[in-house]
This record gives C-alpha cells, structure tokens and sequence, in this order.
C-alpha cells in the first residue's frame, strides 16, 4: 500500500443491513435478474422489494399475499379520489384544436 492509498480509502458501499459478502453477491445477482424481468422499475424499489422479502420471511410474505393486505392502499399512501373541477378535451380532428397542426 502506497502513501497515496492510505491518505485517501476506496469508496465501502453503505451496507445498512449487514449482509456479508456472499450475501452480497447474491443480492447484487438477484437485483440484476430483477431489473432484467422489471425493466421500467427503479432500483431503489426493486432493492426495497429484495430486502422486504428477505428479512420478512418467506411465510410473512405467503400470508400478506393471501390475505390480500397488499391490495389495500399503505398507511402513508394518499387520499383517493376527489373532484375534477376542470377539463378540456382537444379532438385532433377539429382545424382549432392544438395538435391540428402538427
């Protein structure tokens, strides 16, 4: 090791979960087959999906997916619904619409 290397250390990925290396590599293989199959998903959620199914366990999973409980909106989801109190609808159609002359 060189001066160099000791006055300034390598980048350590934050590892807040504590995983070891193996788990590591293995969590780095199933994100990458994740984006594969998820491709227009952002890695953050397919990380927070990866580590929810991993400490959560395998039967808390089979119940919350049988139960249903995932269907319901979350606790920090926002209100549904409302009222629309404006709307205009163009036909591209019409000679004053605004996509008429593309």
């Amino acid at each position: 090791m060189n001066d160099l290397e000791k006055e300034i250390p390598r980048y350590e990925a934050p590892n807040p979960f504590k995983y070891t290396k193996v788990q590591l590599a293995t969590r780095k293989r199933a994100l990458l087959d994740m984006k594969k199959d998820y491709p227009s998903l952002p890695d953050g959620w397919l990380e927070m999906v990866y580590d929810f199914y991993v400490y959560t366990g395998e039967e808390e999973v089979a119940r919350i997916m049988e139960s249903g409980e995932w269907e319901k909106p979350g606790k920090f989801s926002g209100k549904l619904g409302g009222i629309l109190k404006n709307m205009e609808v163009f036909d591209p159609e019409e000679a004053d619409s605004p996509d008429a002359n593309e």
